[in-house]
């Protein structure tokens, strides 16, 4: 973020956080270097950690516990589905997988499938084909789900 998005958030937690002790010499000090350590940082992120925090303290966190709670944010923000790319996939619209409903025992269950375009290869998985801690879990392609038609006409 900028040194003026740092600065706007930083009067943004002096006005609502009470003792912030970003008064006098020290409070300039003390004051500056939130500056400094928030411009590292993500804006939007960041918003969102200071309304987070904004809940739940009474006074002024310290800069790791805006760091703890910024991480928190941009961890839940990166595991996030990834959103449909331009030029994608007919199958499975530039996400890489389907998920679709199969019947076993009589009961329906979700089952993920991974399509067999470039968006579908990172959700590709056969635990028996590990060299280590083999399991028997696996997603398996598209393909497999439509049997021999072809997993666009599905």
């Amino acid at each position: 973020m900028t040194q003026i998005e740092a600065q706007s958030l930083v009067k943004k937690i002096s006005a609502i956080f009470a003792n912030t002790g970003f008064t006098g010499e020290s409070g300039s000090l003390k004051r500056s270097l939130y500056v400094e350590k928030f411009q590292d940082l993500d804006y939007e992120a960041m918003k969102k950690a200071i309304d987070k925090l904004i809940l739940v303290n009474k006074f002024l966190p310290s800069i790791a516990e805006f760091y703890e709670t910024y991480q928190v944010i941009k961890k839940k923000q990166s595991m996030r589905l990834p959103v449909a790319l331009e030029n994608n996939c007919a199958v499975c619209g530039g996400r890489g997988f389907l998920i679709k409903l199969r019947t076993v025992n009589m009961m329906p269950y979700e089952y993920l499938y991974h399509c067999e375009c470039k968006a579908g290869l990172p959700w590709a998985y056969d635990g028996k084909a590990l060299k280590e801690d083999q399991s028997e879990f696996r997603i398996p392609p598209i393909s497999e789900y439509y049997g021999n038609e072809q997993a666009a006409n599905g």
